[in-house]
């Protein structure tokens, strides 16, 4: 099994470099983790972040379990909310649609089994984090 390449001092000091220059116009406030996220390379609760090694090297991680960077439960790029995107009702928002209902129950009946409860009643939000 290979290991993650951990973040250290180094890709804070690199990602500083490139983030002092909006600090200092207040153009944006300064992050309290100074890392520059790299979300398509992140996998499960480990965050990538730009680091400057060696070409092929320049990605470390940090273990991101709730680190309050927005981590999801079920961690970075899951593949459990990737099927969502293939159904129309994910992009215009409808909850009325028959794929969104059809799913829903489906999701009713698993939540029923798990927990052993007659009935399940579900209403979904974003908390927009």
């Amino acid at each position: 099994m290979k290991k993650l390449p951990l973040i250290n001092q180094n890709d804070e000091k690199y990602a500083l470099e490139k983030l002092n220059k909006y600090y200092a116009d207040k153009m944006i406030p300064a992050e309290k983790k100074a890392y520059l996220s790299k979300h398509q390379e992140s996998c499960g609760p480990y965050l990538a972040v730009e680091s400057n090694g060696p070409e092929g090297t320049n990605t470390h991680y940090m273990l991101d379990a709730a680190s309050q960077i927005a981590t999801l439960g079920l961690g970075f790029n899951s593949s459990v909310f990737m099927g969502t995107t293939q159904f129309l009702e994910s992009w215009i928002n409808d909850a009325n649609g028959e794929d969104f209902r059809s799913v829903v129950k489906a999701y009713e009946r698993f939540l029923q089994r798990k927990l052993g409860w007659e009935s399940v009643h579900l209403n979904f939000c974003h908390s927009g984090a």
